[in-house]
């Protein structure tokens, strides 16, 4: 039934106290189709006990609320990345919609715009981060499933997404070419995080965590036990990326690259004593 400009659909609802039936109108659809569609899915919800009441609150105000919640389980280089995401895509496109009233193909429309006129002065965002847009929607859509009970199924799940091009695996260093460059750069001040990037494998995170307390030259080890990384100016510390902490043994050359580097440090320091 349309009400003004908007679509409306009744539909008798069983009170879970009293066991009676009783009508619930719901509105704000745009079309009739869409009116039915969700009818219809109200139905069939109904009829298994799992009906979820109307409401008003926005895909905006939902993913404030979700990235608040998520603020203390996921990194905050992470949390950054998805409110970044949220902010600049996700909000001036659909954040006005009624989470409860998305379907699957305004997601689909939303990314087929993203690739199209998405990015900055018009120009198409690429395929991968739409991918990152839609994974960030997968997941706050799926806590609103299972966790908040505010919809009954995920539109992102069914929404079609961009394809991915599978391109070409990046050029890797050959050992000659690491060891020119290493050569190259050992008179840069940053030279011993290069070794040791290069002799550990470590994250560049991890390395930026690294304290002198973590390095044992007399056994050759190094102990990374965290990440860190700056978001907006400010240095945050956080676990590794798998949450544990290993030990990496270092070759003798990277050893006597610790030691020259631990000698001009404190050299330095008297320096700035002095002063």
């Amino acid at each position: 039934m349309k009400r003004g400009k908007t679509w409306s659909y009744v539909i008798r609802v069983p009170d879970p106290e009293t066991g009676v039936s009783k009508p619930k109108w719901v509105g704000g659809f745009r079309t009739e189709e869409d009116a039915k569609e969700a009818r219809d899915e109200a139905r069939v919800r109904a009829r298994r006990g799992e009906y979820i009441d109307r409401n008003a609150v926005t895909v905006g105000e939902y993913l404030d609320e979700w990235l608040d919640a998520h603020a203390v389980e996921i990194k905050p280089k992470t949390l950054a990345n998805y409110r970044h995401l949220i902010e600049r895509h996700v909000k001036p496109n659909i954040g006005g919609l009624r989470l409860q009233a998305v379907r699957p193909g305004q997601i689909t429309k939303f990314y087929r715009d993203l690739v199209t006129t998405g990015g900055q002065d018009g120009t198409g965002l690429s395929p991968r981060t739409v991918a990152h847009v839609h994974s960030v929607l997968r997941k706050a859509f799926g806590d609103a499933v299972r966790v908040d009970e505010l919809i009954p199924s995920n539109p992102t799940e069914r929404a079609k997404r961009p394809r991915l091009h599978q391109g070409e695996p990046g050029d890797v260093w050959t050992t000659t070419q690491l060891r020119t460059f290493l050569d190259g750069a050992k008179e840069h001040r940053l030279f011993t995080f290069y070794r040791l990037a290069a002799y550990t494998g470590a994250r560049r995170g991890e390395l930026l965590n690294l304290r002198w307390r973590d390095v044992d030259l007399d056994r050759a080890s190094v102990h990374i036990k965290g990440s860190a990384s700056f978001i907006a100016g400010e240095r945050i510390e956080g676990t590794t990326k798998s949450g544990r902490s290993r030990v990496v043994s270092l070759d003798a050359g990277t050893v006597d690259v610790l030691k020259s580097h631990r000698k001009r440090q404190l050299a330095d320091k008297l320096k700035l004593g002095k002063s």
